[in-house]
């Protein structure tokens, strides 16, 4: 319960998070290894994120077909590829993955 003013919004403590790209690349694979680790050190949760994107569309031009969901079920696929790599490195971190569309520049 709130001790602020009636409709206050509740305070939350936010338990920071180590978060990390992954494409697959041995260089990534690498950051991920290190990243897992720190997150271990630290007690922190691991968030392994794998971004793409193509002409700018939502769905990353992917489409919403049935192959447009293989495509973004694929994308998630490398996410949780990267989510092994960190476990390996650190069999107790909390890591999950996500998967995004986005512009490369944002």
């Amino acid at each position: 319960m709130s001790s602020g003013p009636p409709g206050a919004a509740e305070e939350v403590e936010m338990v920071p998070s180590v978060v990390v790209g992954y494409d697959a690349s041995q260089q990534s694979a690498t950051a991920v290894r290190w990243a897992a680790r720190e997150a271990a050190r630290t007690g922190s949760p691991l968030l392994v994120v794998h971004v793409w994107g193509f002409a700018h569309q939502r769905t990353g031009g992917a489409g919403t077909s049935w192959l447009g969901a293989q495509v973004i079920a694929g994308v998630q696929a490398v996410a949780d590829e990267g989510v092994a790599v960190a476990l390996e490195a650190a069999p107790d971190v909390h890591a999950r993955g996500s998967s995004a569309t986005a512009h490369p520049r944002r």
